[in-house]
């Protein structure tokens, strides 16, 4: 059975010509036609009818009639969002119209997903889940490549600089670097004496040329992205490391541990590393942490309900941002100006660097808030909750869009980077 259907844009309602498809085609057949006639990547259309978003999954004779008119909204490149949900599936979303773009459901036999990324050109999307198990999945026709590799749950994953390479830290005691286009593993990495609780963290250097990672034994070790040589073995912590970053020159790194401190390492050999916070100042365990964008500051969650800003180069603490809970992620603006804390108290807040004023307080979440970011141009902030939502805020403070239909709390969010 052939059906004719109408088309014409959701915003401007110029219709294009009409598209003949099979019944027994799936929506995203009818995507791949519809983005032919818009001349644009099939990844980037959005098909409704009667204002509703169709199912990626359906089939058109079940959800559409012979003349019936379709509507397309077209996705601006590098607006897309991900989420991560403890329901075992992901989901991409248009950022602009608050509408699911593509539902990622790996194997049910994988759980949770944990950790998403999304390239930077926003055609393809990759998930990490509870079983170790990774899947690059491109948006453009829907398939997925599994990454085979991990035995036990993916904490983090990265992608390199040039978006070339991924990668990974699992439960199992191992990283991994992958090439992203064709699934291979370049790296496995065990180190016994560092990793054998699990690795937490991983984070490339700026220029790609090597990366660290961090797990449950509080060391800190830098690799060689070409050879996977260890680099540098940072020891200091006396508990479990959960974040390490690089600064953006590339010559320092922050890290934040269960002991109650952060502490910024130097990549030059020779060079004492600077700890921020005094374990028996009851801040708690330090969570997140982030290096400002010209690594003047750098920022500390701690599960104490506050946040501390402190001068990367004394050490000194310039402001303690207060929440009710615990805190669970932070952010810089891109101009460094403004300071993001994400809380277990269902808030998150937006605060000023040069004299820690509190600027505005994102309330609308119904959970505990797990991560949160800015968006690269610095107007906007994504969060994502345990309420199942992930929300997209100004930075005035009002709530733009909430992307809503995960069925169990959200791990994690991301975008285009």
């Amino acid at each position: 059975m052939t059906l004719t259907l109408r088309a014409a844009m959701a915003f401007t309602g110029q219709e294009l010509p009409p598209i003949e498809v099979s019944g027994g085609d799936s929506l995203r057949q009818l995507r791949v036609k519809v983005a032919e006639a818009c001349g644009v990547a099939p990844h980037l259309v959005n098909l409704l009818r009667e204002s509703w978003p169709l199912k990626e999954q359906g089939i058109v004779g079940e959800e559409l009639d012979d003349g019936c008119m379709v509507q397309v909204a077209l996705a601006v490149p590098g607006k897309e969002i991900i989420t991560a949900s403890q329901d075992g599936s992901a989901r991409v979303w248009n950022a602009d119209t608050g509408h699911c773009m593509f539902h990622l459901t790996p194997p049910s036999t994988s759980g949770a997903v944990h950790s998403v990324l999304l390239s930077r050109c926003g055609k393809v999307a990759v998930t990490g889940s509870a079983d170790g198990s990774i899947r690059s999945w491109c948006l453009e026709d829907g398939s997925s490549k599994l990454l085979e590799g991990h035995s036990r749950a993916v904490a983090q994953m990265r992608l390199s600089p040039d978006g070339s390479k991924l990668l990974s830290a699992s439960d199992d005691s191992t990283v991994r670097c992958w090439h992203l286009q064709d699934g291979r593993c370049l790296l496995a990495l065990e180190h016994p004496d560092a990793f054998e609780r699990g690795v937490r963290s991983v984070a490339f250097a700026p220029d790609g040329r090597c990366f660290v990672a961090a797990g449950a034994n509080g060391v800190v070790v830098q690799y060689s992205t070409e050879t996977g040589e260890i680099l540098a073995s940072l020891h200091g912590h006396s508990a479990a490391v959960h974040t390490v970053v690089f600064a953006a020159e590339g010559r320092r790194i922050l890290s934040a541990s269960d002991d109650r401190t952060a502490r910024i390492w130097h990549t030059a050999p020779g060079r004492p590393c600077m700890i921020l916070g005094d374990p028996g100042d009851g801040s708690g365990p330090a969570f997140a942490a982030a290096f400002s964008p010209e690594g003047e500051q750098a920022l500390v969650a701690h599960f104490a309900r506050c946040a501390r800003l402190y001068c990367a180069s004394s050490g000194y603490c310039h402001h303690v941002f207060h929440h009710k809970d615990a805190v669970l992620a932070v952010d810089f603006s891109p101009d460094g100006l403004l300071a993001l804390t994400a809380s277990d108290d269902t808030t998150c807040a937006l605060w000023r660097v040069s004299d820690g004023q509190l600027v505005f307080q994102l309330m609308g979440h119904n959970a505990g808030v797990n991560t949160a970011c800015f968006l690269p141009d610095g107007t906007q902030v994504l969060s994502a909750s345990d309420d199942r939502e992930a929300r997209l805020w100004s930075i005035s403070g009002n709530c733009l869009q909430v992307f809503s239909g995960h069925q169990k709390r959200l791990h994690s969010a991301d975008f285009c980077r």
